[in-house]
């Protein structure tokens, strides 16, 4: 993004990851125009693990995300959770989630 480092005070993604191919990399961009103590509102689908699997396999996966790649992402993100809630359903999850970087 041609943002500077540390500019935004909220970033917000709503429904758009699971279109973008290299969404990991979405999310650390957005994560690095924001400024610290800033907040990041997120919400998005999550694949359950075989759907995942399966659709991982396709030359055009897109943003094919399981909770365990978020979190692994959060992990590494230096955000914290304030508020998370999944939504289950038959064919794919809803993940919302509220973050501040320390």
């Amino acid at each position: 993004m041609p943002f500077e480092d540390e500019t935004f005070d909220i970033t917000l993604s709503f429904g758009v990851m699971h279109h973008i191919a290299n969404w990991l990399d979405a999310l650390r961009e957005i994560t690095r125009v924001l400024k610290p103590h800033g907040y990041f509102i997120y919400m998005d689908i999550m694949y359950p693990g075989l759907l995942a699997h399966i659709g991982k396999s396709f030359k055009h996966s897109y943003g094919i995300t399981t909770l365990d790649d978020f979190n692994q992402f959060l992990k590494e993100s230096n955000l914290s959770e304030i508020y998370a809630s999944v939504n289950k359903s038959l064919v794919f999850n809803e993940y919302e989630g509220v973050f501040q970087k320390k």
